[in-house]
Protein backbone atom coordinates (compact mmCIF):
# COMPACT_ATOMS: atom_id res chain seq x y z
CA UNK A 1 0.00 0.00 0.00
CA UNK A 2 1.13 3.10 -1.07
CA UNK A 3 2.68 5.70 1.88
CA UNK A 4 0.46 8.38 0.89
CA UNK A 5 -2.28 6.20 1.39
CA UNK A 6 -1.94 5.07 5.20
CA UNK A 7 -1.36 8.44 5.74
CA UNK A 8 -5.07 9.28 5.17
CA UNK A 9 -6.05 6.26 6.39
CA UNK A 10 -4.69 6.98 9.61
CA UNK A 11 -6.01 10.58 9.75
CA UNK A 12 -9.28 9.42 9.05
CA UNK A 13 -9.12 7.12 11.65
CA UNK A 14 -7.76 9.71 13.86
CA UNK A 15 -10.80 12.13 13.08
CA UNK A 16 -13.21 8.98 13.69
CA UNK A 17 -11.62 8.75 17.27
CA UNK A 18 -11.37 12.14 18.36
CA UNK A 19 -15.03 12.76 17.36
CA UNK A 20 -16.19 9.57 19.02
CA UNK A 21 -14.05 11.03 22.07
CA UNK A 22 -15.81 14.42 21.32
CA UNK A 23 -19.40 12.92 21.36
CA UNK A 24 -19.11 10.61 24.34
CA UNK A 25 -18.28 13.81 26.46
CA UNK A 26 -21.49 15.44 25.47
CA UNK A 27 -24.47 15.23 28.14
CA UNK A 28 -27.24 15.57 26.00
CA UNK A 29 -30.64 16.74 27.75
CA UNK A 30 -28.47 18.06 30.75
CA UNK A 31 -32.02 20.41 31.49
CA UNK A 32 -33.67 16.85 32.31
CA UNK A 33 -31.34 15.17 34.48
CA UNK A 34 -31.95 17.22 37.64
CA UNK A 35 -35.42 17.61 37.74
CA UNK A 36 -37.46 20.16 40.28
CA UNK A 37 -40.92 18.29 39.23
CA UNK A 38 -42.17 16.07 41.63
CA UNK A 39 -41.42 12.74 40.42
CA UNK A 40 -44.42 9.84 39.82
CA UNK A 41 -44.92 8.24 43.17
CA UNK A 42 -42.31 10.50 44.99
CA UNK A 43 -43.43 10.73 48.85
CA UNK A 44 -45.28 13.97 48.98
CA UNK A 45 -43.72 14.07 52.78
CA UNK A 46 -40.26 15.50 50.92
CA UNK A 47 -42.36 17.68 48.71
CA UNK A 48 -45.04 19.32 50.70
CA UNK A 49 -45.41 20.31 54.26
CA UNK A 50 -48.07 17.98 56.70
CA UNK A 51 -50.55 20.26 56.18
CA UNK A 52 -54.52 18.84 56.55
CA UNK A 53 -57.66 20.78 54.76
CA UNK A 54 -59.81 21.03 57.56
CA UNK A 55 -63.73 20.83 57.09
CA UNK A 56 -64.88 24.57 55.84
CA UNK A 57 -61.38 25.93 55.32
CA UNK A 58 -62.20 26.20 51.60
CA UNK A 59 -64.13 29.01 50.82
CA UNK A 60 -67.46 27.96 48.75
CA UNK A 61 -70.08 30.11 46.61
CA UNK A 62 -72.68 31.49 48.57
CA UNK A 63 -73.42 29.63 52.18
CA UNK A 64 -73.93 26.10 52.48
CA UNK A 65 -75.87 24.27 55.19
CA UNK A 66 -74.53 20.99 56.28
CA UNK A 67 -75.94 17.74 54.78
CA UNK A 68 -75.59 13.98 54.94
CA UNK A 69 -72.29 12.94 54.05
CA UNK A 70 -72.22 10.37 51.13
CA UNK A 71 -71.51 6.72 52.13
CA UNK A 72 -72.06 3.46 50.20
CA UNK A 73 -72.27 1.29 52.98
CA UNK A 74 -75.96 -0.47 53.60
CA UNK A 75 -77.62 2.13 55.87
CA UNK A 76 -80.98 0.04 56.12
CA UNK A 77 -83.95 0.78 57.52
CA UNK A 78 -82.50 3.01 60.15
CA UNK A 79 -80.78 5.72 57.28
CA UNK A 80 -84.51 5.56 55.27
CA UNK A 81 -86.28 6.03 58.05
CA UNK A 82 -83.87 9.36 59.33
CA UNK A 83 -84.42 10.46 55.44
CA UNK A 84 -88.16 10.16 55.49
CA UNK A 85 -88.55 12.52 58.27
CA UNK A 86 -87.25 14.91 56.48
CA UNK A 87 -89.79 17.49 55.51
CA UNK A 88 -89.85 19.21 51.92
CA UNK A 89 -88.37 22.90 52.23
CA UNK A 90 -89.16 23.73 48.66
CA UNK A 91 -92.87 25.19 47.59
CA UNK A 92 -94.07 23.20 44.13
CA UNK A 93 -94.04 26.15 42.12
CA UNK A 94 -93.57 26.96 38.91
CA UNK A 95 -89.56 27.55 39.00
CA UNK A 96 -89.50 24.45 41.17
CA UNK A 97 -91.58 21.74 38.91
CA UNK A 98 -89.33 23.54 35.68
CA UNK A 99 -85.80 22.58 37.42
CA UNK A 100 -86.78 19.62 38.40
CA UNK A 101 -88.43 18.60 35.26
CA UNK A 102 -84.58 19.06 33.64
CA UNK A 103 -82.95 17.11 35.80
CA UNK A 104 -85.08 14.33 35.54
CA UNK A 105 -85.31 14.32 31.79
CA UNK A 106 -81.21 13.90 32.25
CA UNK A 107 -81.32 11.61 34.57
CA UNK A 108 -84.00 9.48 35.81
CA UNK A 109 -86.20 9.13 32.52
CA UNK A 110 -83.80 6.54 30.65
CA UNK A 111 -85.04 4.28 33.29
CA UNK A 112 -88.52 5.24 34.50
CA UNK A 113 -89.81 6.83 31.70
CA UNK A 114 -90.82 10.13 30.34
CA UNK A 115 -93.85 10.10 32.55
CA UNK A 116 -92.55 8.43 35.62
CA UNK A 117 -93.44 5.24 34.10
CA UNK A 118 -96.93 2.75 33.30
CA UNK A 119 -99.44 3.80 35.11
CA UNK A 120 -100.85 0.36 37.36
CA UNK A 121 -103.86 -1.01 35.93
CA UNK A 122 -105.53 -1.30 39.11
CA UNK A 123 -105.74 0.43 42.51
CA UNK A 124 -102.81 -0.70 44.53
CA UNK A 125 -101.12 -2.92 41.24
CA UNK A 126 -97.59 -2.42 40.33
CA UNK A 127 -96.08 -1.18 37.30
CA UNK A 128 -92.77 -0.41 35.26
CA UNK A 129 -90.83 2.28 33.96
CA UNK A 130 -90.70 2.53 30.53
CA UNK A 131 -87.46 4.00 29.71
CA UNK A 132 -85.24 3.17 26.84
CA UNK A 133 -83.32 0.72 29.19
CA UNK A 134 -86.37 -0.98 31.01
CA UNK A 135 -87.02 -4.44 30.11
CA UNK A 136 -85.42 -7.72 29.31
CA UNK A 137 -82.94 -6.15 26.14
CA UNK A 138 -80.46 -4.42 29.41
CA UNK A 139 -82.28 -6.54 32.34
CA UNK A 140 -83.73 -3.31 34.13
CA UNK A 141 -86.73 -3.41 35.79
CA UNK A 142 -87.20 -0.06 37.43
CA UNK A 143 -90.51 0.23 39.33
CA UNK A 144 -92.87 2.81 38.04
CA UNK A 145 -93.44 6.06 39.92
CA UNK A 146 -97.02 6.25 39.65
CA UNK A 147 -98.13 3.81 41.73
CA UNK A 148 -99.89 3.81 44.55
CA UNK A 149 -96.47 2.38 46.79
CA UNK A 150 -94.22 5.21 45.77
CA UNK A 151 -96.83 8.00 46.74
CA UNK A 152 -96.96 6.96 49.80
CA UNK A 153 -93.52 7.61 49.99
CA UNK A 154 -93.03 10.85 52.05
CA UNK A 155 -90.82 13.40 50.00
CA UNK A 156 -88.08 13.20 52.43
CA UNK A 157 -87.54 8.81 51.46
CA UNK A 158 -87.73 9.77 47.69
CA UNK A 159 -85.24 12.26 48.32
CA UNK A 160 -82.79 10.14 49.90
CA UNK A 161 -83.49 7.48 47.42
CA UNK A 162 -81.76 9.97 44.95
CA UNK A 163 -79.39 10.79 47.08
CA UNK A 164 -78.30 7.10 48.16
CA UNK A 165 -79.07 4.83 45.30
CA UNK A 166 -81.48 1.28 46.13
CA UNK A 167 -80.52 -2.03 44.36
CA UNK A 168 -79.35 -1.50 40.89
CA UNK A 169 -79.75 2.50 41.14
CA UNK A 170 -77.06 4.40 41.66
CA UNK A 171 -76.76 7.10 43.64
CA UNK A 172 -77.33 10.67 42.53
CA UNK A 173 -76.05 12.53 45.22
CA UNK A 174 -73.99 14.98 42.38
CA UNK A 175 -77.25 16.46 42.12
CA UNK A 176 -77.10 19.60 45.02
CA UNK A 177 -79.69 19.31 47.87
CA UNK A 178 -82.00 21.56 47.09
CA UNK A 179 -82.46 20.48 43.46
CA UNK A 180 -83.13 17.36 44.41
CA UNK A 181 -85.84 18.75 45.80
CA UNK A 182 -87.09 20.05 42.79
CA UNK A 183 -86.70 16.70 41.25
CA UNK A 184 -88.92 15.20 43.94
CA UNK A 185 -91.75 17.79 43.29
CA UNK A 186 -91.88 17.13 39.69
CA UNK A 187 -92.29 13.47 40.69
CA UNK A 188 -95.24 14.66 42.83
CA UNK A 189 -96.40 16.64 39.50
CA UNK A 190 -95.78 13.08 37.70
CA UNK A 191 -98.54 11.25 39.87
CA UNK A 192 -101.43 12.93 39.92
CA UNK A 193 -104.39 11.81 37.90
CA UNK A 194 -103.77 14.62 35.11
CA UNK A 195 -100.25 15.44 34.53
CA UNK A 196 -100.03 19.08 33.47
CA UNK A 197 -96.52 19.36 33.88
CA UNK A 198 -94.37 18.82 30.86
CA UNK A 199 -93.20 15.31 29.85
CA UNK A 200 -90.49 15.63 27.33
CA UNK A 201 -86.95 17.33 27.67
CA UNK A 202 -86.44 21.07 28.12
CA UNK A 203 -83.83 21.30 24.86
CA UNK A 204 -82.79 19.26 22.18
CA UNK A 205 -79.12 17.65 22.74
CA UNK A 206 -76.31 20.59 21.89
CA UNK A 207 -78.66 22.91 23.48
CA UNK A 208 -77.81 25.21 26.50
CA UNK A 209 -79.08 28.14 28.30
CA UNK A 210 -82.49 27.78 29.82
CA UNK A 211 -82.35 24.45 28.88
CA UNK A 212 -80.15 22.96 30.67
CA UNK A 213 -79.61 23.01 34.77
CA UNK A 214 -77.19 25.08 36.49
CA UNK A 215 -73.67 24.63 37.65
CA UNK A 216 -73.50 22.34 40.39
CA UNK A 217 -70.69 22.70 43.27
CA UNK A 218 -70.91 19.14 43.47
CA UNK A 219 -69.34 18.46 40.51
CA UNK A 220 -65.73 17.59 39.89
CA UNK A 221 -64.75 20.17 37.82
CA UNK A 222 -66.99 23.52 36.31
CA UNK A 223 -66.41 26.34 34.27
CA UNK A 224 -65.97 29.74 35.55
CA UNK A 225 -70.13 30.03 35.33
CA UNK A 226 -69.98 33.70 36.06
CA UNK A 227 -68.53 35.53 33.02
CA UNK A 228 -69.90 35.72 29.73
CA UNK A 229 -68.57 37.79 26.55
CA UNK A 230 -71.75 39.88 26.37
CA UNK A 231 -70.76 41.37 30.13
CA UNK A 232 -73.77 39.42 31.77
CA UNK A 233 -73.44 36.38 33.81
CA UNK A 234 -74.71 33.33 33.20
CA UNK A 235 -76.63 33.35 36.61
CA UNK A 236 -78.82 35.75 34.73
CA UNK A 237 -79.45 33.84 31.88
CA UNK A 238 -80.21 30.83 33.42
CA UNK A 239 -82.70 32.12 36.39
CA UNK A 240 -83.43 35.57 35.16
CA UNK A 241 -82.20 37.34 37.69
CA UNK A 242 -79.83 39.82 38.33
CA UNK A 243 -77.44 38.72 40.93
CA UNK A 244 -77.27 42.63 42.33
CA UNK A 245 -80.68 41.46 43.27
CA UNK A 246 -80.16 39.19 46.35
CA UNK A 247 -76.65 40.57 47.90
CA UNK A 248 -75.55 38.54 50.83
CA UNK A 249 -75.58 41.06 53.82
CA UNK A 250 -76.54 41.72 57.25
CA UNK A 251 -78.31 44.32 59.54
CA UNK A 252 -76.81 46.18 62.44
CA UNK A 253 -79.45 46.97 65.29
CA UNK A 254 -79.41 49.81 67.37
CA UNK A 255 -77.12 47.83 70.22
CA UNK A 256 -74.49 47.39 68.09
CA UNK A 257 -75.08 43.65 67.58
CA UNK A 258 -74.95 42.25 63.76
CA UNK A 259 -78.19 40.37 62.92
CA UNK A 260 -78.10 37.71 59.95
CA UNK A 261 -79.62 38.51 56.97
CA UNK A 262 -83.42 36.92 56.72
CA UNK A 263 -82.63 34.43 54.15
CA UNK A 264 -79.32 32.59 52.50
CA UNK A 265 -78.21 34.40 49.01
CA UNK A 266 -78.97 32.14 45.61
CA UNK A 267 -76.65 34.34 44.01
CA UNK A 268 -72.92 33.84 42.53
CA UNK A 269 -70.40 36.13 43.81
CA UNK A 270 -69.74 39.10 41.20
CA UNK A 271 -66.19 38.43 40.60
CA UNK A 272 -64.74 34.80 39.81
CA UNK A 273 -61.09 34.29 41.29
Amino acid sequence: MPADRMLARARRLALLAAGATLVSACSWFTDFKDQPDVDPWESPADTIGARGNPQFSVAVTGRTAPGYMASYANGGKVLDDTLAALRNPVPADARSLDNGRKYYQINCEVCHGLAGGAAPTAAGAGAMGDGPVAGPKYGMYPPSLRTDRVRNFSDGYIWGIIRNGRGIMPSYDRIEEMDRWDVVNYIRALQQPNVTVPVTPAGKPGETGKTVPGYTRTGPTRPAPYLRPDGHSSYETVNGASPASATDTTTTTTQGATAPAPSAPTNPPESQP
